[in-house]
């Protein structure tokens, strides 16, 4: 037996497997649900697209001190026959805009995903992702597509092997953050809400090689273990990274 699997067995310790991402002993000291965020705040926000077998979700990231709340997450339910539920991109919509609206956002950074409309044959979250950038263009600070040509406000495909690069990299300060702290020997390198559907996502989270370092993914590719929303977590903290670099460069500070 794997050492995870007889710690439970033997002595009733709640484990994660081998290859998981993180473990309840340490992600659950990072959970803060005294943490209230005032609509003043800046905040970051990253938004991974689904369309029905994958989870659509959104998080949001304080940029002062890195707390962590679930804007919303949509998902299949429970015993519904693969093919029979599309996520209500109105509903969608209407839940991002009213925190958007709502808040002082400073950057929203979305995955669209590549599945396409059943009707339409277009991507399935490019014409809302193209209206959020013409809604939100002058609000955000810092956008997610840079470039003279094919500048967008929210778009960050992690398709791209460049993003997917910057993913891997701030994955891995934050794994390397949560053991540093777990074994006491940094401080919290962020906190979260307490939501049980953000802590469901990042315990289902399995460690998952790439060519730029490790990542997370699924443990198989049709597992109805989501990992949507522990995406958008270490997105949003990028985000949050990236505006932050960003911030103190324009204000000519050295970033170490």
């Amino acid at each position: 037996n794997p050492p995870s699997e007889s710690r439970r067995k033997w002595f009733n310790q709640i484990t994660g497997s081998e290859d998981a991402w993180a473990t309840p002993q340490v992600f659950d000291p990072l959970k803060d649900t005294e943490q209230v965020i005032d609509p003043a705040d800046e905040l970051v926000l990253f938004f991974d697209g689904g369309k029905s077998d994958d989870a659509t979700a959104c998080v949001a990231t304080r940029v002062s001190d890195g707390h962590c709340v679930v804007v919303g997450m949509w998902q299949r339910p429970p015993k519904t026959r693969r093919g029979e539920w599309v996520v209500d991109r109105l509903v969608v919509d209407d839940t991002v805009t009213r925190f958007v609206e709502s808040h002082n956002v400073v950057a929203l950074f979305a995955d669209p995903s590549h599945t396409r409309d059943d009707v339409t044959m277009e991507l399935f979250w490019d014409s809302l992702l193209d209206e959020w950038h013409q809604r939100w263009k002058k609000k955000l600070r810092l956008w997610g597509q840079t470039g003279e040509k094919k500048g967008h406000a929210v778009i960050f495909d992690m398709s791209d092997q460049s993003n997917l690069k910057q993913f891997v990299e701030m994955l891995g300060i934050v794994t390397a953050g949560m053991e540093q702290f777990n074994d006491g020997n940094g401080d919290k390198p962020f906190t979260w809400d307490g939501d049980i559907r953000l802590r469901t996502h990042v315990l289902n989270a399995k460690r998952m090689p790439t060519k730029f370092g490790m990542s997370i993914g699924k443990d198989n590719r049709e597992s109805q273990r989501k990992i949507d929303l522990a995406v958008c977590l270490v997105g949003a903290l990028m985000v949050r990274r990236k505006y932050m670099l960003t911030r103190k460069k324009k204000k000519g500070g050295r970033v170490v």
